[in-house]
């Protein structure tokens, strides 16, 4: 390392002589410490690539449902009255899993290497990252990651079963081929993209955010499986284990902040920093979808969904008995009563027939989230059949029937009739069987 600093100061400042004296003898000369990292030091200091592959073997079982469907509690209420559960299914619905090949195969390749992340989220913020002491921690998260980060960005190996792997498996298959070195640096961009956009002066949060975004699937890393915190918790719990050792000995007093945010960002959480975590993950997933798939693109969702295409594939299910006389939307009098499933599932179709990757979609954690954003789309156009109120996205009803006592509460969306269209009037046409029966739809408490 002494020969080839020598050898690039020669080269830098055109020294003639074979012997170099750093007696100053003359007007003295500047070396930046950046030139001397990148120049220097970097290349001195890279940690050798190690390759993770997968086991055929130890990828053979994931515990998935292959009919991908569940009926979610209001639905499951009202089963005599014909519900149609519609939704994708996560480990750990209540079904009974089934073990599915994963045939995908791993990426063993990264875009990215360490000195690519260090250009790209240390070296332009080194003096506030020394500043809050988390310049050499940071480093060594980053080694860490450039050893460890070229197996997969899922967590695939059985026994484990990891909630991002159950949440994401409909769109597992994409990204399994994105190496995890890869997505965490796909992710600290999105975080430093949204922080800048978000705050005036950003500066001093940059630290606090990088730690959050690089160290956010550190326990992914296929050599911290075996370790005791996955009988914890799951990717999230091991890499606020990986990142607390990285920080062992230093006294950051925003540290606890950004475990929690790591530990929370595949659950809600209102905390801002738990927030912009989970929102440049959910970025940098959709951005990856897009480039695994030429057919697929990623676009605001304002600008994909609109409420008449929404309201189409709404339609095609208002008043129509599937097997066993279940249904997903019914017309009474001037309105229509939708399960919020069924909401979903159209809006699944619409970004489907658009060719748009919509992860609010897929993300059984982003349900709630999604379906009041539905909703407020309907409410900005003034098309709910009866107000519901802000932080809600249905309202409880009771349908009675003729000829049957016993009636149950279900938790439906109800829209204007008239917000169809034309395509309304062949509504009532469609009634047959159970939905002929009903009689009233009251609201309840």
């Amino acid at each position: 390392m002494w020969a080839s600093l020598v050898g690039w100061i020669r080269t830098r400042f055109g020294a003639a002589s074979p012997e170099v004296s750093f007696e100053i003898v003359a007007a003295p000369f500047t070396i930046e410490l950046r030139e001397l990292a990148t120049a220097v030091w970097l290349p001195h200091n890279q940690a050798p690539v190690v390759v993770v592959s997968v086991p055929t073997e130890e990828v053979a079982a994931v515990a998935v449902n292959p009919v991908l469907s569940v009926g979610l509690a209001p639905a499951v209420a009202g089963a005599d009255l014909g519900v149609v559960p519609v939704s994708p299914v996560v480990e750990g619905a209540g079904v009974t899993p089934t073990t599915l090949p994963v045939s995908a195969p791993v990426s063993s390749r990264s875009r990215y290497g360490l000195q690519d992340f260090l250009q790209a989220f240390v070296l332009p913020h080194e003096s506030v990252l020394r500043m809050q002491l988390v310049y050499d921690p940071l480093v060594s998260m980053l080694q860490f990651l450039d050893q460890h980060g070229d197996g997969p960005s899922l967590v695939v190996l059985s026994p484990e079963r990891d909630h991002e792997a159950g949440e994401l498996f409909p769109v597992r298959q994409a990204l399994l081929r994105v190496t995890l070195k890869d997505h965490t640096y796909h992710v600290a961009d999105f975080a430093l993209k949204i922080l800048k956009d978000t705050y005036r002066d950003a500066a001093p949060l940059i630290p606090k955010v990088l730690v959050a975004a690089l160290g956010h699937d550190l326990g992914k890393a296929p050599e911290l499986r075996t370790a005791t915190v996955y009988t914890m918790g799951d990717h999230t719990a091991a890499s606020a284990v990986q990142v607390q050792k990285c920080f062992h000995g230093v006294d950051v007093p925003w540290l606890n902040e950004a475990i929690n945010a790591i530990v929370a960002h595949h659950r809600g959480s209102k905390e801002p920093l738990d927030v912009l975590l989970k929102q440049a993950d959910e970025r940098a997933r959709q951005y990856e979808l897009s480039q695994q798939d030429s057919g697929v693109r990623v676009q605001p969702f304002e600008q994909w969904c609109q409420l008449p295409a929404l309201l189409q594939q709404v339609s095609l299910r208002v008043n129509v008995i599937k097997r066993s006389n279940l249904w997903e939307a019914l017309s009474f009098k001037d309105v229509v009563y939708v399960l919020p499933e069924a909401l979903l599932e159209a809006a699944r179709q619409l970004a489907k027939r658009e060719g748009v990757v919509e992860l609010g979609l897929v993300r059984s954690d982003d349900r709630e989230p999604m379906l009041r954003r539905l909703v407020a789309l309907l409410r900005t156009h003034q098309s709910l059949g009866e107000e519901i109120g802000e932080g809600y996205y249905g309202r409880y009803y009771q349908l009675v029937m003729a000829k049957r006592s016993n009636t149950k509460r279900l938790y439906l969306i109800p829209i204007k009739k008239e917000a169809f269209g034309e395509v309304h009037t062949q509504f009532e046409g469609r009634k047959d069987g159970l939905l002929s029966l009903v009689t009233d739809v009251r609201h309840v408490r």
